[in-house]
């Protein structure tokens, strides 16, 4: 993912559902092109405003980070501890296909 890529809605590849500390939301990425690094800075900014339905608070504190050398996403949450899960699933092209649920502290 260091090369330039293109995201399209071909098959739902934009799409990435996600489940943080039990608030969950499909995300739809916008179609263009993306490297390692802006396609991690749109995941997280996406992320981080989706939002509780109770409180309707964002879930923030998300991170996910690109990393060049092993050609690989990080995603780490603001939370700890066993009650802090997050659960990824998007296309196979990027990595994001069949990722076990975190639990506790993991990345």
């Amino acid at each position: 993912m260091e090369q330039a890529f293109q995201v399209t809605a071909l098959a739902g590849e934009n799409i990435v559902n996600v489940v943080v500390n039990g608030v969950s939301a499909s995300i739809v990425l916008p179609e263009g092109n993306y490297k390692g690094t802006t396609f991690a800075a749109e995941l997280e900014t996406r992320i981080n405003n989706m939002r509780n339905p109770v409180s309707g608070a964002p879930v923030g504190g998300v991170k996910v980070t690109y990393d060049a050398d092993a050609n690989n996403l990080t995603f780490t949450t603001a939370t700890s501890g066993e009650s802090s899960t997050i659960a990824i699933d998007g296309a196979l092209k990027f990595g994001l296909k069949n990722i076990p649920l975190g639990l506790g502290v993991t990345t």
